[in-house]
């Protein structure tokens, strides 16, 4: 096996921790009050959470080269494994004797307020061991994910984000190399077991062919301050001029009120920030599969946002959001008996990705070119 070692800062603070740290969540326990002997409900360095960021960002490079989600399976537990066979990767985090944490409420007391989260400029040590024959494969990806990626709890909007100090890459032109399919390629190709790549991908996952990078200035200097003022940025992209979002506007609002939803005048852009969309605690709106569910179904965001050196990116995949066949469904959350509504709107028509992007450049990002 060999070892591949990086010293790793967290740009923001991370939400990290195990069951217990959700259960105090849910109880609305202020986590100052956390029983600090007991590890588990302490915010903490796992593995897992690393291992699953580094499995995310691979698929999104299968995808780039291969066209069915059974192929990209396939050349995924090659390296992470599966329950058919051992993968090929091992994780170790070295954690500072004093990891240095704080209470989410002094980032956000309406987010935040009963997690416990480590601190922003925590650094630490990532050792990562592999076969001799992926060792290129895995440093890169290693690299990708420690420059681009974030970690932990609502880590698509900013927080647990991740910053590579050791080794240096010396340049953004470095860095941005990471996300482009060509250099990939020429990386995969390399390796007997990714000879087999085709031409096309498969488009309905996020992929490298389908990524879109923009960023925008911070005006502070002082990343929690910064991180304070995208979240910001972010809620007046996702309003209209009444402060309130298109959905509540056009759906959440008539269903609470008893009155007909006009389907051929919803507006629902913020969809591809992710779904389910809450009011207040009381109304989600969802969406059903084509079998009909009617669970609490969640869809990732197409965006992930990170706070990076002054900057906020946003990375956006035009990838596909919701299933063929599926519809909008709205819903109370607490009041039994009382039946939701499907909202049959035609989604295909209507290209909520490049809405996004429009609406994202109206709030003061800029398009970053990869080359």
């Amino acid at each position: 096996m060999k070892k591949l070692t990086y010293k790793v800062q967290f740009e923001t603070p991370a939400f990290i921790g195990g069951a217990d740290l959700k259960k105090a969540d849910r109880e609305k326990t202020d986590c100052e009050k956390a029983d600090r002997g007991k590890a588990a409900k302490k915010a903490e360095l796992r593995p897992a959470s690393f291992i699953g960021i580094l499995r995310w960002w691979w698929r999104v490079i299968l995808a780039t080269f291969y066209d069915s989600s059974e192929k990209i399976h396939e050349k995924e537990s090659l390296i992470f494994g599966s329950s058919k066979r051992a993968g090929a990767v091992y994780l170790r985090l070295l954690s500072p004797e004093n990891l240095k944490r704080c209470c989410g409420k002094e980032i956000d007391p309406y987010m935040f307020a009963n997690r416990e989260c480590i601190a922003e400029g925590t650094s630490f040590n990532v050792c990562v061991y592999t076969k001799k024959e992926y060792e290129e494969i895995v440093d890169n990806l290693c690299k990708l994910v420690f420059c681009w990626g974030s970690v932990g709890y609502r880590s698509r909007k900013g927080v647990g984000s991740l910053k590579l100090i050791e080794p240096r890459l010396g340049s953004e032109k470095e860095e941005l190399k990471l996300l482009k399919d060509v250099y990939w390629r020429n990386i995969l190709e390399k390796v007997e077991d990714f000879r087999d790549m085709t031409e096309k991908g498969f488009d309905d996952l996020p992929s490298l062919k389908n990524l879109k990078l923009l960023r925008r200035k911070l005006n502070s200097k002082d990343l929690r301050e910064g991180l304070k003022e995208f979240r910001e940025v972010y809620r007046n992209i996702r309003r209209e001029d009444n402060n309130k979002t298109p959905e509540y506007n056009t759906i959440i609002k008539n269903f609470m009120q008893g009155k007909e939803i006009n389907e051929q005048h919803v507006r629902v852009p913020n969809i591809v920030f992710g779904l389910p969309i809450q009011y207040k605690g009381s109304v989600m709106l969802t969406w059903k599969g084509p079998q009909n569910q009617t669970g609490n179904n969640r869809r990732a965001s197409l965006f992930l946002f990170k706070v990076k050196d002054n900057y906020v990116y946003a990375i956006g995949f035009k990838s596909k959001l919701l299933l063929d066949g599926a519809k909008l469904y709205v819903k109370y959350l607490k009041l039994k008996g009382r039946e939701g509504k499907e909202i049959d709107v035609d989604l295909s028509s209507v290209d909520l990705f490049e809405q996004a992007i429009k609406a994202l450049e109206k709030g003061g990002f800029e398009e970053v070119k990869i080359e």
